[in-house]
C-alpha cells in the first residue's frame, strides 16, 4: 500500500466530557473518570476518516474511528495527556 500524501492538515474536533457519577457508594476514584469523543475528519475534503488509531500515551487506553471518523474513550482519569493519532496509509503533507 502507498502512502497518501494530503496537504491538509488531520483536524481533530474534541470534546472532553468529565462524567459524575450520581452514586453514592461509588468509589471516588470512579466518580472522578472522564470520557473524551471527537470526531477526525480531513482538513480539505471534509470527509470523515475511518479506522484511525487514537491513544493517550502512557495509558492502555485508546479508540479507533467509526464509520463517521467518531470516537469514544472511556475511563480517563483527571490529568494531562499527549494523545495519538495514526491511520495507515495517511501522512501528512
Amino acid at each position: 500500500m502507498q502512502n497518501r500524501k494530503h496537504p491538509a492538515i488531520l483536524t481533530i474536533c474534541l470534546i472532553l466530557t468529565f462524567m459524575i457519577s450520581g452514586n453514592a457508594h461509588a468509589k471516588r476514584q470512579d466518580m472522578q473518570k472522564g470520557r473524551l469523543t471527537g470526531q477526525v475528519i480531513d482538513e480539505s475534503t471534509q470527509i470523515p476518516l475511518v479506522a484511525v488509531n487514537i491513544m493517550l500515551e502512557d495509558t492502555p487506553l485508546g479508540a479507533a474511528t467509526d464509520m463517521d471518523g467518531k470516537f469514544e474513550i472511556w475511563n480517563i482519569l483527571p490529568g494531562v495527556y499527549n494523545m495519538r493519532v495514526e491511520m495507515m496509509g495517511y501522512e501528512l503533507g
